[in-house]
């Protein structure tokens, strides 16, 4: 079917093609998927950001756990909440402008977590997702 992918080809003489294709004589040099293939080893810059992003997943899990503990003693006046919610989703909008999404749908759930009446949280972190 090498043939098949350099010309232009129309759908009836495409699919004759393949019926015409035997897969136990094709070379396996020339397969597309990625079976075999090994994925190379990443350099030690391309590390250093992996090992920094998981630090900051890491870092956001750990306030959301804060966050929620705080919540359940009912450590937060509700003036408290709204202020810190309004934060969060400003914090979001941020985030989202630089192109974070997984940085602005944190804050946004922060935000919900706060504030579950504050409906354009619920949107923008609809949008992010």
């Amino acid at each position: 079917l090498a043939y098949a992918r350099k010309e232009k080809l129309s759908t009836k003489q495409y699919f004759e093609a393949w019926d015409k294709f035997d897969p136990d004589a094709a070379d396996p040099e020339d397969s597309d998927d990625d079976e075999g293939m090994k994925q190379p080893k990443p350099t030690e810059s391309q590390q250093a950001l992996a090992d920094a992003e998981m630090s900051r997943l890491t870092q956001r899990e750990q306030e959301l756990l804060h966050l929620q503990e705080r919540l359940s003693n009912n450590e937060l006046s509700l003036v408290e909440r709204k202020f810190m919610s309004l934060r969060e989703k400003e914090k979001g909008n941020e985030f989202f402008k630089m192109g974070e999404n997984y940085d602005a749908d944190a804050c946004y759930s922060k935000s919900i977590m706060l504030d579950e009446t504050n409906a354009k949280a619920f949107a923008n972190r609809a949008a992010v997702s």
